[in-house]
């Protein structure tokens, strides 16, 4: 039984993904030298993200004693049934999430490619990091090739 409560952890931490996310979204549209955009931008996509893996990190440990583990399918079917140990892999979800998010912010950047195509990505990772890559991936080919440029 965890000291901590379960469903304040959840709440808590899930808001502060939504607060990241949120960070995110605004600082892509921010002016590419504003300080709002770099400060956005780095808590969003940098100390938001590792505070949920230091959870992850430290959720997992104090739950190593716990059943589950992770080789073997049958283990991390009874993973899946200890609150501890799926709380810290929440933490861990939300926390790639947005490093997600904030890797598809860079490279718009850098390509300069529509705002469209982030948005439709970062949209996708609030509801699950590979559905938000994947989009964004397949959008920012096809506007590449649309485009002409190499890839």
């Amino acid at each position: 039984m965890s000291p901590f409560d379960n469903e304040l952890l959840f709440g808590s931490f899930t808001n502060l993904f939504v607060l990241g996310w949120l960070a995110l979204l605004i600082g892509s549209f921010l002016n590419k030298e504003s300080v709002a955009r770099r400060y956005s931008l780095l808590i969003g996509g940098r100390v938001i993200p590792f505070v949920l893996l230091s959870a992850f990190v430290l959720g997992w440990a104090l739950s190593r004693g716990l059943p589950g583990s992770i080789v073997s399918f049958e283990g991390v079917l009874l993973t899946n049934t200890v609150p501890e140990k799926v709380l810290a892999a929440w933490f861990e979800i939300l926390g790639l999430a947005l490093l997600v998010s904030r890797w598809m912010i860079d490279d718009s950047s850098a390509q300069n490619s529509p705002k469209l195509i982030l948005v439709i990505g970062l949209v996708g990772a609030f509801v699950a990091a590979a559905i938000g890559l994947i989009l964004y991936l397949a959008l920012a080919h096809s506007w590449k090739k649309a485009k002409g440029i190499s890839t």
